[in-house]
């Protein structure tokens, strides 16, 4: 299940400017397949912040530069330190370990809501990880 979830953060972005492509779209003609695939898009971004919602600023922080802005780990220490104007400065082993974390709880809630986990973001998983 963490697979998934790294997988469907990673695609967060992704997501976000389909939705507002579709949205725009549908503001100036109908189309029924696109409307249906706005909904869907709307759902696996309600559920994605539906996670951050389960993370502390840290965690959040590091997740979103991390795994979604694809940004590589001493990148990720230099933002939290410009963030915290230097008060605060973590290793990128401290910030491994707020991603561990964070990935732990989405997990654990995903784990929860097995079933609509998977019917939003099943298309992620490889074949070879369905069992």
């Amino acid at each position: 299940m963490e697979e998934l979830v790294k997988a469907a953060l990673s695609h967060y972005a992704e997501y976000k400017a389909e939705a507002e492509l579709y949205d725009k779209w549908l503001s100036n003609r109908e189309n029924p397949d696109i409307r249906d695939a706005l909904i869907i898009l709307q759902l696996k971004l309600a559920a994605i912040q539906s996670w951050f919602d389960l993370l502390n600023a840290d965690e959040l922080f590091v997740v979103q530069k991390h795994i979604i802005e694809e940004l590589e780990w001493p990148r990720v220490a230099f933002e939290f330190s410009e963030r915290w104007k230097n008060v605060f400065i973590r290793s990128e082993r401290s910030l491994g370990k707020f991603q561990a974390s964070a990935l732990r709880k989405i997990t654990a809630f995903c784990n929860a809501h097995r079933e609509i986990t998977l019917s939003l973001f099943g298309d992620l998983i490889e074949p070879s990880e369905e069992h």
